[in-house]
């Protein structure tokens, strides 16, 4: 698997590890009323611009699709029967990055070989729920 056979393998790893950014500025976007006030001062707590601040919190479409992927990709991974040590494998190494692959595994109970596995699947996995690579190429290569 090389990057010459997946071009978006890097692209699809980096939105993995902005996932829990990007799950936090989605969680942001709370409700804001958007109601005028009519009077001379502003909302206590706020800027008063309530419509201005929306729509800059407001995420794009691109970036609601891959939250979705990743969303899709641990639901689906967590459904596995090994599904809880590959999701705290991916943790480890890509959200919280306090280790690597080998560390991981150690960590997790796995061989870092195995490791190596879980993680290329899951990307995969990212990849094909944005549209990137049919179901067939996501089981790993061996």
């Amino acid at each position: 698997m090389s990057r010459r056979d997946y071009p978006w393998w890097g692209d699809v790893k980096r939105l993995i590890e902005q996932y829990p950014e990007l799950k936090e500025a989605m969680r942001d976007q709370l409700p804001v009323a958007a109601t005028a006030q009519y009077g001379p001062l502003t909302p206590q707590g706020g800027t008063g611009r309530a419509l201005e601040s929306l729509a800059v919190k407001r995420l794009s479409r691109r970036e609601t699709a891959e939250i979705e992927a990743v969303d899709a990709a641990i639901r689906e991974t967590a459904r596995k029967p090994t599904g809880e040590a590959r999701l705290a494998i991916i943790d480890l190494v890509y959200w919280r990055k306090s280790h690597r692959l080998y560390g991981a595994a150690l960590e997790v109970g796995y061989s870092e070989i195995q490791a190596k596995r879980y993680s290329a699947e899951f990307i995969r996995l990212v990849a094909f729920y944005l549209g990137k690579i049919p179901r067939a190429e996501v089981r790993s290569r061996r």
